[in-house]
């Protein structure tokens, strides 16, 4: 009797149990992917709601919506969804200053049974029309730019480069450019037209001559130009390029011939370093040519990182050591330098080294 007894109990502990396990929330949602189409950028943002239904036999509760980008905004059936019943997701999308097409996701936790469910909105946005401010930003004064730099991108010292930079006057009275300009003997600056009507558009042309420069990598400089205007009229720009060598065509005998740059390694890393700590480390530079090479310039990105090497020049198959210093001091975490090597190599002009570490606290 008392075998029965613990019997008829635990049969009944289990199939408790078993209805307790099957009694599971579960979310339907009739579509996962809503297409909005074409969409004006200056129309503002647009809104749907995915619908879903608890399908199971325990109450539904949605735990998290994250989307995949800040331009949707979701929101959800926060009290817990009876079985039977139903809820949704609501998603917002802004599309201002993101034209062409989208696909954003959505990412719905909850207690059901698929714990995670993945919905996406897609569709075009096609660009509003851009206006004066939207092309030409920068304002100073009546005189708008595209950019407070005139970028050159990357030029060489074979010749001077000249490059038109697009303004425009956005005032009400004509903007007439003073022929005189503040900037470095090897850049020149004119305009065309000198003279600019309310609303016109012209060129402020600037000729840089990176030779007379007489440098390597990024470079910048300040150049101000004047206009008739009352106020305002003195304005500052900066001029932005990255000047490589020129080197001319050669046969492949002269470049047998040329100087030839190796470092002996590409890479170093310090591995782990406290903060404030200094570590040195030794790199050969090998002239592996058949020609005198000249280091032209070595350059770090960043101020922590120092080189000190006992020359300049090297004769044909001589080697010397630099030295690098690398301190960690206000820094922390990982760490990724870089040192560029300048030389007068036609085949590797420009080479580059990389220092790593990690900063412990």
């Amino acid at each position: 009797m008392v075998y029965r007894r613990l019997f008829v109990f635990l049969f009944l502990v289990l199939l408790s149990a078993h209805f307790l396990y099957a009694q599971q929330a579960k979310i339907h949602f009739p579509e996962t992917t809503y297409e909005f189409g074409s969409l004006k950028e200056e129309m503002g943002t647009v809104d749907y709601n995915f619908s879903f239904v608890n399908t199971g036999d325990a109450p539904l509760v949605i735990q998290s919506v994250s989307a995949s980008c800040g331009c949707t905004t979701p929101g959800w059936t926060k009290e817990p969804v009876m079985p039977g019943d139903s809820g949704f997701i609501a998603v917002r999308y802004n599309p201002y200053n993101r034209p062409g097409a989208f696909r954003k996701s959505l990412s719905v936790n909850s207690n059901a049974q698929t714990a995670a469910v993945q919905l996406f909105i897609t569709g075009t946005v096609m660009p509003r029309p851009k206006n004066a401010a939207d092309r030409f930003p920068i304002k100073i004064g009546q005189l708008r730019t595209p950019y407070r730099s005139f970028n050159f991108g990357k030029i060489t010292t074979e010749k001077p480069f000249t490059k038109y930079f697009d303004v425009l006057n956005d005032g009400n009275t004509p903007l007439k450019f003073v022929d005189k300009a503040a900037h470095a003997k090897y850049i020149s600056i004119r305009y065309e037209p000198m003279e600019l009507k309310p609303g016109e558009s012209g060129h402020i042309v600037v000729t840089y001559d990176a030779k007379q420069r007489n440098d390597l990598g990024f470079v910048t400089d300040n150049i101000t130009i004047y206009t008739n205007e009352e106020t305002q009229f003195e304005k500052h720009y900066r001029l932005v390029a990255t000047i490589e060598d020129y080197f001319p065509p050669m046969t492949p005998e002269e470049l047998a011939q040329a100087p030839k740059l190796r470092l002996a390694k590409k890479e170093h890393d310090f591995g782990s370093m406290k903060e404030g700590q200094k570590a040195e480390v030794q790199i050969m530079l090998i002239n592996e040519g058949k020609s005198e090479l000249e280091l032209r310039k070595i350059l770090s990105n960043c101020n922590c990182v120092k080189t000190d090497v006992q020359k300049q020049s090297l004769k044909a198959g001589e080697s010397i050591p630099m030295i690098l210093t690398f301190d960690t001091s206000g820094r922390k975490g990982p760490q990724t330098k870089s040192v560029t090597f300048f030389s007068n190599d036609p085949g590797n002009a420009i080479q580059q080294f990389t220092v790593k570490a990690r900063i412990n606290d």
